[in-house]
């Protein structure tokens, strides 16, 4: 969350119940970044494990290749 959405959220939250549904609205955007966020990691994450697979099948492949010579 923002520097500015926790203070906001703090500001609601201190002001008391009759600000429940502004900390609603705030969490629930602040959920859809997340969920954003975890997609993004999630798809940096398979990238990079491919890539090392990629590596690691090059370096047995070399270390095969050296062994036949």
């Amino acid at each position: 969350m923002l520097l500015r959405d926790i203070k906001r959220y703090a500001q609601l939250r201190y002001n008391g119940d009759g600000t429940i549904a502004e900390r609603l609205e705030l969490l629930l955007k602040h959920q859809v970044y997340v969920a954003e966020e975890v997609h993004k990691w999630q798809q940096y994450s398979e990238n990079l494990q491919a890539k090392i697979a990629v590596y690691q099948e090059q370096l047995l492949q070399q270390r095969q290749n050296a062994g036949l010579k």
